[in-house]
């Protein structure tokens, strides 16, 4: 039988658990992230600089994540969700052949502490590096694509998942002109320019007309572009093109150094509403609608609480963005705005009366089955006044029980 199921892994592509998780434990990533779990954070402006962050909550997957610093509470300094590229398995750092190294981040500065107390924190990533669960660091290699996760099992320990073993390669080079979404504004498609090349996997673009925007780029990043495709399906002028001053040395980057993203993401129409995460520091959650899809690009409207209105252009595979009802299944509140608080309001009240209508049903099928029984049901209780937001479905006691003798009005009530 284990040679059947041997040959059915393979032909599917599934990979073997190497670790035994707890029973009833959930396999899904999402759930098996705890507070405490430790990872190393990519900065935000060169992706060679970490810093070691620990998770202090996981809302689905959405985590909060604390900077290791002298502070002895931990506190939610950033938000991203788990399969951000900027989140790496501990020993990223230290298996790189010094191409990452620790830098402190900014807001640590701000917290008055001096370099000698940076530099013993730092040594002590080194000296007594932090391990990722392994329990967590298989299920990151169940979630990657199968190409990945094959590459992933043959470094040893289960290393860097993601790390920069896996991570896509690109042949840009300095002065090449692309399409992006503006980083700033995020209104529209802007060209861009490389500004620099910082390794084989990254890059940094800066807005053609404004080199003060910047954003750091991989080869598969879904917000950058092929300008004739971008002029091609619309999200580009092609007439401002013609306007803009640019270095003789600047050429069209080839398309073939773009990766296709057009089939990965379906089922986006235009019209359909949706949750954006508009603030991931304060869990502040707008509603948002499609207004149209081109490719992978969506150009969605954001409604926030005072009815005020906000296009932007956003990948369909951006981490910012939810179906409805994500927010309430995690007990976040979404920022209705003001124009549909009613709306809003009428589905709570129905909820509640659906969930009254619910407990009476299981009530009535109780006491058929005790009527079945031959078994004299109970008198019906007198009626109390109800207090919202607690209810509690009726209890029934076997009076001959042994226990019986044990029951207590005052206990009950």
């Amino acid at each position: 039988i284990y040679e059947k199921v041997d040959e059915l892994m393979k032909s599917k592509g599934w990979t073997p658990l190497n670790n035994n998780f707890p029973k009833g434990s959930s396999l899904l990533l999402c759930d098996s992230i705890p507070s405490g779990t430790q990872f190393e954070l990519q900065n935000a402006e060169d992706p060679t600089k970490f810093w070691l962050v620990s998770v202090t909550e996981n809302h689905s997957g959405l985590l909060g994540l604390s900077n290791a610093s002298p502070e002895l509470k931990p506190q939610t300094q950033v938000r991203l969700f788990m399969d951000d590229p900027r989140i790496f398995i501990c020993g990223s750092v230290e298996k790189s052949n010094k191409r990452y190294e620790y830098k402190v981040p900014d807001e640590l500065r701000a917290l008055g502490y001096p370099e000698p107390v940076w530099k013993v924190l730092k040594s002590g990533f080194s000296n007594t590096p932090s391990e990722t669960d392994p329990k967590v660091v298989e299920l990151f290699q169940q979630h990657l694509p199968a190409s990945q996760s094959q590459a992933a099992t043959k470094n040893s320990n289960n290393s860097c998942l993601p790390s920069f073993q896996q991570l896509p390669r690109h042949n840009f080079q300095e002065k090449m002109l692309l399409a992006a979404i503006d980083p700033k504004r995020e209104d529209r498609f802007r060209v861009c320019i490389v500004d620099e090349v910082i390794d084989q996997n990254y890059f940094k673009i800066a807005l053609l007309e404004e080199p003060s925007v910047t954003a750091i780029c991989r080869r598969d990043s879904e917000t950058i572009g092929y300008i004739p495709w971008a002029i091609g399906i619309g999200l580009l002028d092609k007439e401002s093109l013609q306007n803009m001053a640019c270095s003789p040395q600047s050429k069209i980057a080839p398309k073939s150094l773009f990766q296709s993203h057009a089939n990965k993401f379906k089922g986006f129409l235009a019209g359909q509403h949706l949750e954006y995460l508009s603030d991931e520091l304060n869990l502040t959650f707008n509603i948002a609608k499609v207004l149209a899809v081109k490719e992978h690009i969506l150009k969605i409207e954001i409604l926030n609480e005072k009815d005020e209105r906000r296009c932007i252009l956003i990948s369909a595979g951006s981490r910012k963005i939810f179906p409805m009802g994500w927010a309430a299944s995690n007990s976040i509140n979404l920022k209705v705005p003001s124009s549909l608080e009613k709306y809003f309001e009428n589905m709570d009240s129905k909820e509640e009366e659906k969930g009254e209508e619910n407990l009476e049903i299981k009530k009535d099928e109780m006491q058929m089955k005790i009527l079945e029984k031959g078994i004299e049901p109970l008198p019906p209780t007198p009626s109390k006044p109800a207090l919202k937001g607690y209810w509690c479905p009726p209890i029934y006691f076997n009076h001959q029980c042994y226990s019986a003798s044990f029951l207590r009005k005052q206990r009950l009530e």
